[in-house]
């Protein structure tokens, strides 16, 4: 999953969330709240948006993701 979190208040949800997980259920819920899967049908826009802001702040230490290791669950 490709989590994503589009404005202050989502973020500030998230980062309260974050902490207090402990078990797989928490982490599922995090998932089901904030992370966008591969069968997400705009995966890939959400994808290109990532590699963008990597490359913006990483700058030549920015490289391609690999999404071969992601779960779909």
């Amino acid at each position: 999953s490709i989590w994503y979190l589009n404005n202050d208040q989502q973020v500030a949800a998230f980062t309260e969330q974050l902490p207090m997980m402990q078990i797989e259920a928490d982490y599922r819920a995090l998932k089901s709240k904030f992370g966008i899967r591969r069968t997400h049908p705009q995966f890939w826009q959400y994808s290109d948006i990532l590699h963008d802001t990597a490359k913006q702040y990483r700058g030549i230490e920015y490289g391609m993701f690999d999404y071969n290791r992601l779960e779909n669950r």
